[in-house]
């Protein structure tokens, strides 16, 4: 007797899940029985005009009074149109290849009170999966033309939501042209999300692909195209904690985000091995003073970007802003801002970010900026950012403004013609880092750094221990131990050792109780990586 298609699946995520990412568990699975509950039994047509929903619900509960089970949904000619779906716990929908599941056209579709009730809803429940290779089709197209000539409709569906749920599964299924967000969560914890095709016009409004809302996720191998954010981590009314996105590709879209809001906080995310190919923003953190709260530890790792507009947009003047590309993200723009903000820094819920990692990133064909743009605040700098092994071409210039050790190792980000690589306000950032040095008793080094900030102030050091300039005790002699460049000279075998530069500056503030911004109040600090003096023995 040959296993349910839901129990290979569930075998085939099992096998992965093992090694999802290293150094952390996957998420929970849910435990469903293999039963089958075709809905067809249950008076469900495959017809494209009946309304399936009192079909699909008491196969539903048939699964539900034997313990649980698969709700199928069957290849036909035309979609098994439907009211909205409730799903319970133990109970995963099945949808076979060629199988479609559509809500009812807009206009016959229930409104409740001033929203439309969302199509497929898990609330509160545990072990609940969306599986198999059919179709969940939001038929959007007369959605979105209401909502253009509209923007006051009432709310639109989403094609998926869960709240508040754990060990929860979404595999294989593609969702298209919802109304609204396609896959959407709250509060839901242990989510897995495997092998899914999200696809919706570039310009369908609100379309977000997956909006993780939660802790334990794993996102891998999916590919989603929409016309609002690719994913977006919805940390404004979940604490999210925990998730790993790997082996993804982005097409059209805002990109792969977090926020607007984060008001919870997040804490762990790690994204891999993606591509982002003509997506409008490739990485968003996103927030402002009126929805802010921590973020940290997220690291971006082995992604591409190719013909990404905006590949890095980092920044907590969202509701302000906008998009890159509007004329609000100029440096004097930045300076205004510090001077008189847009929003009140007396806010509860300052959006705070650090400890973030971008290694081994290629971005070509940007033609928009990139932009990494905290608030003037001690907590609302942009703190401990570092791109690692980061390769740029671009068109306009890398903003920086209010980060403080924000630091470039091992990279390299050329713009055409005369753009500068980089354009800073009151940010302290190491851009270009010393190299290695080798040479023979005798011989001379040259180390350089690029900080950039005009006001701060260098110095080497050796073994951590600051250098000054002059003959050494060890024979050698340096110079330059203040400045940029560092060289030594008549070099020794002791002169071997580990070279940095310690870059120090002192950042604008604005002070919220005076209402004015104090120049040079935040003592910073950033020390550059260190680079290795290797010496010939004689």
């Amino acid at each position: 007797m040959s296993a349910s298609p839901l129990a290979l699946i569930r075998l085939f995520l099992v096998a992965l899940a093992v090694s999802a990412v290293a150094g952390r568990s996957a998420p929970a699975l849910p435990s469903i029985p293999a039963k089958k509950f075709e809905v067809t039994a249950y008076g469900a047509k495959g017809d494209g005009q009946t309304d399936n929903a009192p079909a699909i619900h008491r196969a539903i509960e048939a699964a539900v009074a034997a313990g649980g089970g698969a709700v199928v949904i069957p290849a036909a000619a035309k979609p098994f149109l439907s009211g909205p779906i409730a799903l319970q716990s133990r109970v995963a929908l099945q949808l076979e290849a060629g199988a479609t599941l559509q809500p009812l056209p807009y206009g016959k579709y229930p409104l409740e009170g001033r929203a439309h009730a969302n199509f497929i809803t898990a609330e509160k429940v545990h072990d609940v999966a969306i599986i198999g290779a059919g179709t969940i089709n939001g038929d959007g197209a007369a959605w979105w033309a209401a909502f253009r000539a509209n923007k006051q409709m009432p709310r639109r569906p989403d094609l998926v939501r869960f709240r508040g749920c754990t060990n929860v599964l979404v595999a294989g299924v593609s969702l298209v042209n919802s109304p609204c967000f396609h896959l959407a969560f709250n509060t839901t914890d242990h989510v897995t999300i495997e092998g899914v095709t999200v696809q919706a016009p570039e310009d369908a409004p609100n379309t977000d692909g997956i909006d993780p809302g939660g802790s334990h996720y794993l996102i891998r191998g999916c590919r989603v195209s929409t016309g609002d954010d690719n994913i977006a981590v919805k940390a404004g009314g979940s604490y999210c904690s925990d998730l790993t996105i790997t082996n993804c590709v982005f097409g059209t879209g805002h990109g792969l985000s977090v926020g607007g809001q984060s008001n919870r906080g997040l804490d762990g995310m790690t994204v891999t091995n993606c591509t982002f190919e003509g997506t409008t923003s490739g990485l968003r953190l996103k927030a402002d003073p009126t929805q802010g709260g921590p973020v940290r530890n997220i690291t971006y790792a082995n992604l591409t970007m190719k013909n990404v507009k905006y590949p890095f947009v980092f920044y907590s003047y969202y509701n302000k802003a906008g998009n890159p590309g509007n004329g609000k993200f100029a440096p004097v723009a930045a300076a205004a801002w510090n001077i008189t903000p847009p929003n009140s820094l007396a806010s509860s819920t300052i959006p705070t970010w650090e400890n973030i990692t971008v290694r081994d990133v290629t971005v070509t064909g940007a033609t928009g900026s990139s932009v990494i743009w905290g608030l003037p605040l001690a907590q609302g700098f942009f703190s401990n950012v570092r791109f690692i092994n980061l390769r740029y071409a671009g068109e306009k210039s890398f903003l920086l403004y209010n980060a403080r050790d924000a630091q470039f190792i091992g990279s390299t980000v050329a713009m055409k013609g005369n753009v500068p690589a980089f354009a800073v306000h009151n940010a302290l950032a190491i851009t270009a880092q010393p190299a290695d040095q080798h040479t023979k008793p005798g011989g001379s080094a040259r180390f350089s750094v690029t900080v950039a900030d005009h006001r701060a102030t260098v110095r080497w050091t050796r073994d951590g221990r600051p250098l000054a300039d002059g003959p050494q005790p060890g024979g050698e002699t340096i110079a330059g131990a203040e400045t940029g460049t560092l060289v030594v000279t008549g070099v020794q075998p002791a002169t071997a050792g580990r070279y940095a530069a310690v870059a120090t500056t002192a950042l604008d503030l604005y002070d919220v109780k005076a209402h004015q911004l104090t120049p040079a109040a935040l003592p910073a600090t950033a020390t550059s990586a260190s680079a290795e003096l290797t010496v010939d023995t004689p």
